[in-house]
C-alpha cells in the first residue's frame, strides 16, 4: 500500500513541477510590430445579469485599443430581468457595442455564443463573462501575442479572482488559481489540457473552420475547442502570460455557488479525448483519493503514519506551487490558507465527478443536458 501511495505522489509531483516549469518558463522576446492592428469582435452571452451590467459596460468602454476597430457583440440569452433593457440604455450612442436578443430557436450559453460568432466579422474573436472585468490593455496585450504566433489560432489568457471577503472564498480561489496556473504552466510547454471562456480568443479562420457546439456536455465547448487547436497544431494553442491581459471575475458567493459551478465544469471529463487532459484529471483524482483513502484506514486501524506522509507530501508539492503562482495574481496573502484548504479540497475532489456525472445540472436557472 505504502509504494502505492509513494507511485501516485511522485506522478503528482512531476505534473505539478512539469506545470510550474512551464509557468516560469520566460516567454518569446523577439521584436514585434504594432503597425498592423486587426480587427476585433469581443463576444458575451449573458442572461439575468443585471447587478453587473454597468460594471461590465464601464470596463468595456475603458479598454485602450482604436474604438473603429471593436465590435462589442452582447447577446441576451433570453433573460427573465431587465438585463436587455439596461444594456440597450447604457451603451446608446456609443457604436462599438451591438446589443441584441438571441432568436427563439436559440437557447442556452452554447448555442447563444456559436449564434453570435457567425454574426460577428472581426478577424479575432475574444470570449469572456458578463461578471468579468478587464483592465484597459486587455485588447492590446492579446495583440502583442498574436504578433509573436502569428500562426497561432487559439489563445487564452489569466483569470483572476477579486478580493476575496470569506474564508470560504479564500479557498474557492486557491482551487480556482490552481487550475488556472496548471491550465498556462502546461500550455507555455505545448502541453494544454483546459482553459477557461472568460479570456479566450479564437482566429476567424479557426472560428469558420472549427467552431462547432457540443451538445452532449453541459459545458466545455472552450476546452473541446482548445483539444480542436491542438489536433491541428499544439503550436496553435498560445497561453497569454500577460497581466495586461487578465480578466476579473468574483469569487463565488457561496458553497451552493461553488458546488454548481464545478458541477458544470466537471460533467464535461467524460467527452475528453485528449491524452493530457484525462491524464491531469486522473493524476489530480486519484491523488486527493489517495488522501482520502490514507485518512479512512488512518481511523479504522488508528495508526496515523499513511495519513501523515499522503497529506503532508501534498501539501508541500501544492505548497511549492502555489508559493511561485500565487505572487503572479498578488494573492501571496493565500498562502497561509493553503494547509486548512487541503482538507476542504480532496474531499471535493473526490466527490464532485461522481454528483458531476449524476446531478443534472443548470445555468441561469435553466436545465442543460
Amino acid at each position: 500500500m505504502m509504494w502505492v501511495l509513494a507511485a501516485i505522489l511522485f506522478c503528482y509531483a512531476i505534473f505539478v513541477f512539469y506545470a510550474l516549469y512551464g509557468w516560469r518558463k520566460k516567454s518569446e522576446s523577439e521584436a514585434v510590430c504594432h503597425a498592423e492592428q486587426p480587427f476585433v469582435s469581443i463576444v458575451i452571452a449573458l442572461r439575468n445579469e443585471i447587478r453587473v451590467i454597468p460594471a461590465l459596460v464601464k470596463s468595456l468602454c475603458a479598454l485602450d485599443y482604436p474604438q473603429e476597430l471593436i465590435e462589442i457583440f452582447v447577446v441576451d440569452d433570453h433573460s427573465t430581468d431587465e438585463s436587455y433593457e439596461i444594456l440597450c440604455e447604457l451603451t446608446q450612442g456609443k457604436s462599438q457595442f451591438t446589443i441584441v436578443r438571441s432568436p427563439q430557436q436559440v437557447q442556452g450559453k452554447k448555442q447563444t455564443l456559436a449564434w453570435a460568432v457567425e454574426h460577428t466579422k472581426g478577424d479575432y474573436i475574444l470570449f469572456t463573462d458578463a461578471d468579468c472585468c478587464f483592465p484597459s490593455t486587455w485588447i492590446v496585450g492579446y495583440m502583442k501575442e498574436i504578433a509573436r504566433h502569428k500562426s497561432a489560432h487559439f489563445f487564452f489568457g489569466l483569470v483572476n479572482h477579486s478580493e476575496e471577503k470569506t474564508c470560504l472564498q479564500t479557498w474557492f480561489s486557491l482551487d480556482f488559481l490552481a487550475m488556472v496556473a496548471m491550465q498556462g504552466g502546461l500550455a507555455k510547454v505545448h502541453k494544454a489540457f483546459s482553459c477557461n471562456a472568460a479570456n479566450m480568443c479564437i482566429s476567424r479562420e479557426f472560428a469558420q473552420k472549427e467552431y462547432e457546439t457540443n451538445e452532449t456536455y453541459a459545458s466545455g465547448d472552450d476546452v473541446f475547442l482548445l483539444h480542436k487547436a491542438k489536433q491541428v497544431s499544439a503550436e496553435h494553442v498560445v497561453f497569454v502570460q500577460l497581466k495586461e491581459a487578465m480578466v476579473t471575475t468574483a469569487p463565488p458567493e457561496s458553497v451552493k455557488q461553488f458546488l454548481l459551478q464545478r458541477f458544470r465544469w466537471a460533467s464535461k471529463a467524460g467527452g475528453y479525448r485528449d491524452g493530457w487532459a484525462v491524464a491531469v484529471s486522473l493524476m489530480v483524482y486519484l491523488t486527493s483519493f489517495a488522501v482520502v483513502f490514507a485518512a479512512l484506514y488512518s481511523l479504522l486501524t488508528t495508526h496515523y503514519s499513511l495519513l501523515a506522509i499522503a497529506f503532508g507530501a501534498k501539501t508541500g508539492i501544492d505548497l511549492v506551487f502555489f508559493a511561485f503562482t500565487l505572487p503572479y495574481f498578488g494573492k501571496t496573502k493565500l498562502l497561509a490558507q493553503v494547509v486548512v484548504f487541503q482538507l476542504f479540497y480532496v474531499f471535493y475532489i473526490v466527490l464532485i465527478p461522481i454528483f458531476a456525472l449524476t446531478l443534472p445540472t443548470s445555468w441561469k436557472g435553466r436545465k442543460i443536458t
